[in-house]
């Protein structure tokens, strides 16, 4: 299904996020490449940068998992930094 901004200030991603929810983990794909995965059953979440990820990880896809995030393992309005994310980085 298609992420929806809730958290963010804009109408749509226009099909650019997309969730894939196969109940013990939920997939983020921004671009059509998985950046993102939340375990539920561990409650931890994993984000995929590749070698270079400071090039991978552009605003627009940083602006997709913050938003997955928020909705999917916050449950809220709270600040993720990149700083944050790189933390998780796989």
């Amino acid at each position: 299904m298609e992420l929806k901004p809730i958290y963010e200030n804009c109408k749509s991603y226009y099909k650019k996020a997309i969730i894939l929810d196969l109940g013990a983990y939920v997939i983020l794909s921004s671009y059509n490449t998985e950046v993102c995965v939340i375990n539920t059953a561990e409650h931890s979440f994993v984000v995929y940068g590749g070698n270079c990820y400071q090039n991978y990880l552009t605003t627009t896809t940083l602006r997709h998992i913050k938003e997955f995030l928020k909705q999917y393992f916050y449950n809220g309005n709270v600040e993720i930094t990149k700083k944050d994310l790189l933390k998780h980085l796989y």
